[in-house]
């Protein structure tokens, strides 16, 4: 049996060629704040081994990657290097300009620069396109980890120089790996499906004024703006299903979100641009991302109530209103609603329960689909469109717990697998 070796002795093990002396003072100092008594915190949350290393904290400390953060605005990018401030143009000649100067500083230096920023609304997809493309590693990170990690430090004062400086402190502390390539599909998926929401917005308003108004005049006008923008709306809906056909991997995620009763089309488009991570995700890495896990607020015999935090808007608003089709016309949604409801739950807990329930469900049915098809598992978070060889359906090339279960049926025998009662899916 193989033991877990300590930190000291994975360093030893490496060659002296792979070990510089900024990596081995880069490990001195992050071996002098571990001991037996504390234990360090990952980026998932969950503590690790204070003597262990990661994989990917090793694989960090053999190829050197130095972190310089980016504050990200409309108009200029601010950029903090070695503590070093750098301004470029948030355009195409400042992105390049950035990328020459990234480059040169790399081959100076013989290290990997990585880049982290803030998500910023958008303004930071052609910067990170751009790096990805030249082949420079990129992290968005979320803008309250960061904005909570200043305020660790005390820091109150904020501007671009230190909140640029203050994301490559971040970066250098967490160590976050490069995130997936970003997709050009993806992307325009996602703004066409805002578009969208923008404009059936724009209808409700225009609806609420015409209702409203007593001038005639007002009201033809009222009403030729709603036939245009209602035209609109019928093109992009148009133009949406016509990306969604033209990928093989969406259109048979969207065939198996489909499948279950409570979800329609709309709320499949919704989890395809706004969850691309689905089926990759375990329970709760997905119903935390959605932002329906319960999360718990208890202090010593002090006993709070459960409540759900954070996580994506839009997912969660598509999710609420396909729970209430459910509870309607899916018996085992509806079987788990009535079941809280007498146990005097109030509703809107148990509608959360039950899109919890159905984004696990959901999650574990395009799971199951890209095991069945494993070329378009490896695409599940990039979302590239599918080759050969998939586009017809998954592949019936049997899985390796399948396998298992048919060998068990032959010794034990099949009465034993028979379906229980009352164990449908959804």
């Amino acid at each position: 049996m193989l033991r877990p070796r300590s930190f000291d002795q994975i360093v030893s093990s490496w060659p002296r060629c792979f070990c510089s002396s900024a990596t081995l003072s880069w490990i001195d100092r992050s071996n002098s704040g571990l001991n037996s008594n504390n234990c360090q915190s990952r980026d998932d949350g969950h503590p690790s081994p204070p003597e262990l290393v990661t994989k990917e904290e090793s694989y960090l400390m053999l190829k050197q990657v130095r972190y310089l953060g980016i504050d990200v605005s409309k108009e200029k990018l601010a950029v903090v290097f070695g503590g070093h401030y750098r301004q470029f143009a948030n355009s195409k000649e400042g992105h390049r300009g950035l990328i020459a100067w990234i480059k040169k500083e790399s081959a100076k230096l013989q290290v990997d620069l990585q880049v982290v920023c803030e998500a910023t609304g958008g303004y930071q997809l052609a910067l990170c396109l751009a790096l990805q493309e030249a082949g420079i590693g990129v992290t968005i990170s979320n803008p309250a980890r960061i904005r909570y990690f200043g305020r660790s430090e005390g820091r109150l004062a904020k501007n671009d120089p230190i909140d640029a400086a203050l994301i490559e402190r971040f970066a250098n502390a967490r160590r976050p790996p490069a995130d997936a390539p970003l997709c050009r599909e993806q992307i325009a998926l996602r703004e066409m499906v805002n578009h969208r929401r923008q404009l059936v917005e724009s209808l409700k308003v225009l609806r609420v004024q015409h209702q409203q108004v007593l001038s005639g005049a007002v009201a033809e006008q009222i009403e030729d703006s709603m036939v245009l923008v209602q035209r609109q709306l019928e093109r992009v809906e148009q133009e949406i299903e016509q990306m969604i056909e033209a990928n093989a991997l969406w259109k048979r995620k969207l065939e198996v979100l489909t499948a279950t009763k409570g979800v329609g089309l709309r709320t499949a488009v919704m989890l395809l641009v706004g969850m691309p991570e689905l089926g990759t995700l375990n329970r709760g890495q997905c119903a935390a991302l959605a932002g329906v896990a319960p999360y718990d607020d208890d202090s010593g015999k002090f006993e709070g109530r459960r409540f759900i935090q954070g996580g994506r808007a839009e997912v969660r608003s598509a999710l609420y209103m396909a729970a209430l089709s459910a509870v309607r016309f899916n018996p085992v949604l509806k079987a788990t609603y009535e079941r809280l409801r007498e146990a005097k739950k109030p509703a809107k807990l148990a509608l959360t329960a039950v899109m919890r329930k159905l984004l696990i469900y959901l999650n574990s049915q395009l799971k199951k689909a890209s095991h069945a098809c494993p070329r378009a598992a490896l695409r599940l978070i990039h979302n590239r469109p599918a080759s050969a060889g998939c586009e017809n359906g998954p592949a019936r090339a049997p899985s390796r717990r399948s396998s298992r279960t048919k060998r068990i049926k032959a010794i034990v025998g099949k009465s034993r697998f028979a379906a229980v009662p009352g164990s449908e899916s959804p």
